[in-house]
């Protein structure tokens, strides 16, 4: 049977050829749709994942870091009493549109307190990871992240605007690209000036406590507190994520639905058309005493080869397709992990079985006396 199913690949290359290809485009496209949701779901979070504080203090109804919450900045004299709270920080987060060189950039600017010595307030929440220049923003100046840098070709030295104010850009971070925006930062004179409208208010409690009390500290502040939560920094990252996952899983499991449905058309179609062509050689088979199981295995073995051929290729392709849109759109994340290419290859597995069922269907009502027609 191996002989027949090759003999029929090599009679119609570019049929076959075809159908490796479609499989291959369908296996690129789910491999890079769970590369995206990948880096997506990593980058989404990093800033909290990697910000050193211990809790998170938010508006209570406001348990995503992507839905700023909103308090007055009192609400550190009712913070500052809590048993267990050694250092307290603050943070003003918001959407701004900069202005460079004639054109707009959407950036998230986040507001945060430079360190005092001896002081128990601010120092959390600035740029993970400086790449150049001051990573302590003083009135008028901003830090830009490297991707946004890339993207407008914004230097140190440059003066960005964001409505009538201009801000002085004395250094480069990295690791701000959370995939739906990008961080920048700012003092909390011009978080509160810009992010916040000269309105003393904080969107952000950053909290370190004693070693072994965050409950404790948890319980007293939302005791206390109707208005506020308070999450431990894993809680608030996976919280966050949470938004991740209802807006986007379901429009990506319907387009993987769609590829899925798409390749097994193609590979279906391209072998039930050989399977028509090659009717009589099968009815010659079945003639000479081949069971169905024989029939169906030179099917199985087009439909599975056709399959394997266009997995490799799309694998080997959606590198490249990865390298290539980090290249050209550099705020693009991605991440490619081998789990997520066994499930790729699994659903190409599934995509050769449910391409053969129709091609079956047919080789198995084949009858013998066409041999003999005319």
């Amino acid at each position: 049977m191996v002989s027949v199913a090759r003999k029929n690949m090599l009679q119609g290359k570019g049929r076959f050829a075809f159908s490796v290809a479609g499989v291959a485009v369908a296996a690129l496209l789910l491999a890079f749709i769970l590369a995206l949701y990948r880096g997506w779901s990593e980058r989404l979070t990093s800033y909290l994942d990697e910000t050193d504080t211990d809790l998170w203090v938010v508006q209570k109804g406001n348990e995503s870091f992507f839905s700023p919450s909103v308090m007055l900045q009192n609400t550190l004299d009712r913070l500052d009493p809590v048993p267990g709270v050694e250092h307290i920080s603050q943070l003003s987060g918001r959407t701004l549109r900069l202005r460079f060189e004639g054109d707009d950039y959407d950036a998230y600017v986040m507001g945060f307190q430079a360190p005092v010595e001896g002081s128990r307030f601010g120092g959390k929440g600035g740029p993970i990871k400086m790449k150049k220049g001051s990573a302590l923003p003083k009135p008028g100046e901003i830090i830009i992240d490297d991707i946004l840098a890339r993207i407008a070709g914004i230097e140190i030295g440059d003066v960005v605007t964001t409505g009538e104010t201009e801000l002085t850009v004395v250094g480069i971070s990295a690791g701000g690209n959370l995939g739906v925006s990008i961080l920048n930062f700012v003092s909390s004179y011009d978080g509160t000036r810009l992010v916040n409208m000269n309105v003393a208010l904080v969107n952000y409690y950053l909290l370190d406590v004693t070693p072994g009390q965050e409950q404790s500290v948890i319980d007293a502040i939302e005791t206390n507190n109707a208005g506020l939560s308070v999450f431990t920094k894993a809680e608030f990252s996976e919280s966050s994520k949470q938004v991740l996952r209802r807006s986007l899983l379901p429009v990506l499991g319907l387009v993987v639905i769609l590829v899925f449905l798409v390749g097994a058309i193609v590979v279906g179609l391209t072998i039930y058309t050989s399977t028509i062509e090659k009717e009589r050689e099968f009815g010659v088979m079945k003639a000479l005493g081949t069971p169905n199981r024989g029939l169906m295995s030179v099917v199985l073995e087009q439909s599975l080869v056709c399959c394997l051929l266009g997995f490799a290729t799309g694998t080997v392709a959606v590198f490249g397709a990865t390298w290539l849109a980090g290249r050209l759109v550099p705020q693009f994340v991605t991440l490619i992990r081998w789990q997520d290419l066994g499930l790729v290859f699994a659903a190409t597995a599934a995509m050769s079985l449910l391409a053969s069922w129709l091609p079956i269907q047919r080789v198995v009502r084949v009858d013998p006396l066409t041999v003999f027609k005319a």
